[in-house]
């Protein structure tokens, strides 16, 4: 995990503070509802095959080479779907809560995410450039 995170480009970075941010929303407006939670997944399912097929081939081989891209090409429509219908009527506008404490506590879990990845960086820096000495 921490070599993953040392790795972690700003992109990767920016897509994980997205799910961060749904998580975290998520968990105030959370609803069992099997209706809201099958939407979801079947348009998870059918934009994710349009985003495949637009992307390149829809085969076994490339969902299995590339399992990380073809998973998130499914997986985000999926979190756009339910955020959607989670947030309904709860007086957001765009993504952000009418409730500040909601908003701060997803940017501060935010910024704890990217404070510890840059931590992370900084050490395998140090290290590197010390083993390189």
């Amino acid at each position: 995990m921490i070599r993953y995170l040392a790795q972690l480009t700003v992109t990767k970075t920016i897509l994980w503070s997205y799910l961060i941010w749904y998580l975290v929303m998520s968990i105030f407006y959370f609803d069992t509802s099997l209706y809201l939670w099958g939407t979801a997944v079947g348009i998870g399912g059918v934009v994710g095959i349009a985003l495949m097929l637009s992307t390149g081939d829809l085969t076994w081989h490339r969902i299995r080479t590339r399992f990380g891209e073809s998973f998130c090409l499914f997986f985000i429509p999926f979190c756009v779907s339910s955020f959607s219908q989670l947030v309904k009527g709860h007086g957001f506008v765009l993504v952000f809560s009418p409730d500040l404490t909601q908003d701060l506590l997803a940017m501060g879990t935010i910024g704890l995410f990217i404070g510890i990845v840059w931590g992370i960086k900084r050490i395998e820096q140090v290290t590197v450039c010390g083993q390189m000495s």
